[in-house]
């Protein structure tokens, strides 16, 4: 995954679409995505922040400035749906679910935000 994610420089977008990435994971393996990157990409090659946390910033124009954007389902389903605020906001390039299989079921939040997002890519 973290290699599609830094091949996107070829890609044709809409510009209305951001350049970031989304990446959606459970509590438990949010580190190890940040570890991967440290290990695998180039220092500096990719910028990424990791919205989690009291202090996160919900600004979606701050969100424009990274590569990739790390979350939680939990905190993903916080997004408010009707206002399109934060998370949904975005026209995301790409969004990688990672344990989809948390949001099997349609009445969860975290589903039901999935199913929100304005993305190029899933």
């Amino acid at each position: 995954m973290i290699a599609l994610i830094t091949s996107k420089s070829a890609i044709n977008l809409d510009s209305t679409y951001s350049k970031t990435t989304l990446i959606v994971t459970s509590l438990s393996v949010l580190k190890n995505w940040v570890d991967q990157i440290n290990i695998h990409v180039k220092k500096g090659s990719l910028s990424y922040y990791v919205f989690h946390g009291i202090d996160r910033n919900n600004d979606p124009e701050f969100f424009k400035d990274y590569d990739i954007i790390i979350t939680t389902y939990a905190i993903f389903a916080q997004s408010d749906i009707k206002e399109r605020s934060g998370l949904l906001a975005i026209k995301w390039l790409q969004v990688i679910l990672d344990e989809g299989h948390i949001i099997c079921t349609k009445s969860l939040k975290q589903s039901i935000a999935a199913c929100n997002l304005n993305t190029e890519r899933r």
